[in-house]
């Protein structure tokens, strides 16, 4: 606190005093205003304090409520708040099984589909890549038994063609 300060505070003080100790109707006046205004001031910090001090008392009250039948529990009896986030859970393992079952039946519906559209492009193309060389394979067959190839397969000559 500064010097200037002290001097204030002591003015106000005097001043104060002089308002008590005057005769003069109009200076009680102030002086009875002045006290009832402290008064009130103090009767309403009293007030604050006191709803400060229910609120943090109510405050205490419920979070210990919360603690005890929300969040408390062991094994064998859990807390309400640790049953409802199981169930929640629980309802959301069940939905996302149901709905991991449905997508692997769509994917092998899928795949059997493509399976059956491999296969018969597999028979068209082994029938495509086959069949030329069955009747290639029938006509050499054909004509190894025909007799004009056999009379060249026959040797001309001893020892030679």
């Amino acid at each position: 606190m500064g010097a200037i300060d002290q001097v204030n505070k002591i003015k106000r003080e005097l001043a104060q005093l002089d308002l008590e100790q005057s005769t003069c109707p109009v200076d009680r006046r102030r002086a009875e205003k002045e006290a009832e205004r402290k008064a009130l001031a103090t009767r309403e910090v009293e007030h604050n304090r006191q709803t400060e001090n229910w609120a943090r008392w109510i405050d205490q009250r419920i979070e210990q409520h919360l603690r005890r039948y929300l969040f408390s529990g062991d094994e064998e009896h859990p807390g309400a708040l640790t049953e409802a986030i199981g169930r929640v859970m629980g309802e959301n393992r069940m939905l996302a099984r149901k709905e991991l079952k449905a997508a692997i039946v769509d994917q092998e519906k899928w795949l059997a589909t493509k399976l059956v559209e491999l296969e018969e492009r597999w028979k068209s193309a082994a029938a495509a890549f086959i069949r030329p060389r069955l009747r290639l394979r029938s006509r050499l067959l054909r004509d190894l038994a025909s007799p004009v190839w056999r009379t060249r397969m026959t040797p001309k000559r001893p020892g030679g063609w």
